[in-house]
């Protein structure tokens, strides 16, 4: 699961200072994959091959395993046939869940929050996680997950802590407490999110030592299963419903578009894949375009021919999947068409161009090579493009710090002075106005 970035820092500096890499991991669990489904099978990759060029496979020995014998043997038979024809215990009520799709993480979040804080004092917040908005009742004693890393904190994406404590400010606004450290409404409903349910994709790594509810089990390919079903300790801490396991799992690839051409024309340069997801009915739909998504999704909702045009009213929000430069409307069709297989088979139903399509996956291969820019590598690009403008300068005639920029046409400036206050003060204001606003304009930038 290590992101491909920090992968290609590994290798650099391997590459730069001839370093020896020991690499340690379970080759069955998920696959590494960015936000925006870009697929990186490590596994066959030359650069990790070139690092760790001899495997070895670990031996299991009970003492040191994480899983018991019997979670051992049923994952070695899945493995290898595909099924599994163990009866599992059905969900249960537990603070311990995994799934496969965020609509499951909401549900079973928001019912394990309402459980928590059921004769307890409770706020209800109004969380910020992943470009969404969340609304959950939090309690002292809770579990949160940190969502953002926070160095200056010691805090780091995926740790958990228990909420110490929640009060109010002089202003009369809340704080919260976790691990002796005191956060703001903001900073609180921005950093951390219930840790009750996640996505299979983020329990991967950890270990569950108490009864646990796996949701989403035939939505699932054989990888997410094996690494949801390899998170415990005892196979008895494991409950789904077993009526909903498929008779046979395959490994469920994504779309392998690792290459467009670089020959294009002016306009199919600015080729793109975007999703469209509609809040009140969860649907979504998959498209293409190369012009601008806002543009395409008004188009969308004030055309009575498109078959989006019913949905107008049931809150449509329009995001990038990835860019993809072509050299004419054939070739991104055929991304399109891989995406929408891809979606088809993840979502279903809910999909609202869902297309009957074959198992195996298509790889799109073409002739010359060229960047695929996803959506996480454009919010990291757009974060230094914002941070390198938004500067901090020194008046210290006038003992101010400002920064004063335009952007897109609109003014942002503000200033903290150190006379009343000391310079250091002053700074750490300012810097965390700075970077807020960095953050703003990066999530909201289109």
């Amino acid at each position: 699961m290590t992101p491909n970035k920090w992968m290609t820092k590994l290798y650099q500096a391997f590459a730069k200072y001839k370093l020896t890499i020991y690499m340690f991991g379970d080759t069955n669990q998920c696959d590494p994959v960015e936000p925006s489904d870009m697929f990186y099978d490590y596994v066959k990759s030359v650069v990790v091959s070139e690092m760790c060029p001899r495997r070895v496979e670990m031996k299991y020995i009970e003492e040191y395993a994480r899983y018991d014998p019997q979670t051992r043997d049923l994952l070695t038979k899945f493995l290898k046939s595909g099924s599994i024809k163990h009866q599992f215990e059905p969900p249960v009520d537990s603070y311990h869940n995994i799934c496969y799709l965020n609509k499951t993480r909401r549900h079973v979040t928001q019912e394990c929050c309402n459980r928590f804080t059921e004769n307890l004092e409770y706020y209800e917040i109004d969380f910020k996680y992943q470009g969404h908005r969340e609304k959950y009742k939090v309690a002292v004693g809770m579990l949160m997950i940190v969502t953002q890393n926070m160095r200056n904190k010691d805090m780091f994406n995926m740790e958990q802590y228990n909420i110490d404590n929640i009060g109010e400010s002089e202003d009369g606004n809340l704080v919260f407490t976790l691990r002796d450290t005191i956060f703001s409404y903001s900073e609180f409903r921005e950093s951390f999110i219930a840790s009750f349910c996640a996505t299979v994709y983020k329990y991967q790594g950890g270990t569950i030592s108490t009864p646990y509810n796996i949701y989403d089990v035939e939505k699932m390919d054989k990888k997410q299963l094996y690494t949801a079903l390899s998170r415990t300790k005892g196979l008895n801490h494991v409950h789904l419903d077993t009526t909903k396991l498929n008779s046979k799992y395959k490994i469920r690839m994504p779309p392998l578009c690792v290459t467009v051409n670089s020959y294009f024309n002016d306009d199919y340069h600015n080729g793109q894949i975007y999703k469209i997801t509609f809040e009140h009915n969860n649907k979504l739909y998959i498209g293409s375009s190369i012009r601008n998504l806002q543009e395409r999704l008004n188009e969308h909702v004030t055309t009575k021919s498109s078959a989006r045009f019913k949905y107008k009213d049931d809150e449509p929000i329009i995001m990038p999947i990835i860019r993809a430069p072509c050299k004419d409307r054939q070739e991104l069709n055929s991304v399109e068409a891989e995406y929408i297989r891809y979606y088809s088979v993840k979502y279903g139903d809910r999909l609202l161009n869902k297309q009957s399509v074959p198992e195996q996956t298509v790889k799109i291969e073409y002739k010359h090579q060229a960047q695929i820019e996803t959506e996480n590598q454009m919010r990291e690009r757009l974060h230094q493009k914002f941070g390198d403008k938004i500067k901090i300068k020194d008046d210290p005639m006038n003992k101010l710090l400002y920064y004063d920029v335009k952007i897109d046409g609109k003014r942002y400036a503000t200033k903290a002075r150190y006379n009343e206050q000391s310079k250091e003060e002053a700074l750490t204001k300012i810097t965390k106005k700075q970077q807020q606003l960095v953050d703003d304009l990066t999530i909201n930038f289109n």
